[in-house]
């Protein structure tokens, strides 16, 4: 049997009044669904998002099931939606989370949050390519800020490793290394 594919992706309404109704901009949505290989899946889930009068616009994430991290597997999205995709065949799409319209200022404030990260995270690779000679791949990544609240202000992150733990403590030494030397 062809590999299961999952992600995360991001769709706009094909036609006003679709299944994001006429409030909405777009949504991310899970899929999930066998193909022979990520190519064939992109294609399939397009189409699949065409009939359910979608736009395929951006991908946050796709993996093959076996290389997702056991927390992403185990979440309740991704086991309903290849729950979906195993019971009917077909990509499935399942999970649908709405984002505001583009003229709410909640969806600007929230836009130049993703800029000021993806101009970091732009820049930090440019500059890893003018400070190494070899060729490199990039492996477990994380981003680490503080969410600045009204009252309060908390640390939050993501990382793609599953023991993030470990990829943070290594970012500390290596912080602590470079600002003490």
């Amino acid at each position: 049997m062809d590999p299961l594919w999952v992600g995360l992706v991001d769709v706009h309404p094909a036609a006003p009044g679709g299944l994001l109704g006429d409030e909405r901009t777009g949504a991310y949505v899970y899929c999930a669904g066998h193909a022979p290989d990520l190519a064939a899946f992109i294609t399939a889930l397009g189409a699949a998002a065409a009939t359910a009068q979608l736009e395929l616009v951006g991908v946050d994430w796709l993996a093959a099931d076996e290389q997702l991290p056991e927390p992403t597997r185990a979440s309740e999205p991704v086991r309903d939606v290849v729950a979906a995709a195993r019971e009917h065949g077909g990509v499935a799409l399942d999970h649908l989370h709405t984002y505001p319209a583009d003229d709410d200022p909640d969806a600007r404030r929230l836009d130049g949050m993703r800029t000021r990260v993806e101009t970091l995270a732009a820049g930090w690779i440019d500059g890893a390519i003018d400070r190494f000679d070899g060729a490199f791949e990039l492996g477990p990544c994380a981003v680490v800020a503080e969410l600045v609240f009204a009252d309060e202000t908390q640390v939050g992150w993501a990382c793609t490793d599953p023991d993030a733990t470990a990829l943070l403590r290594r970012a500390l030494d290596a912080a602590q290394q470079r600002d003490a030397g």
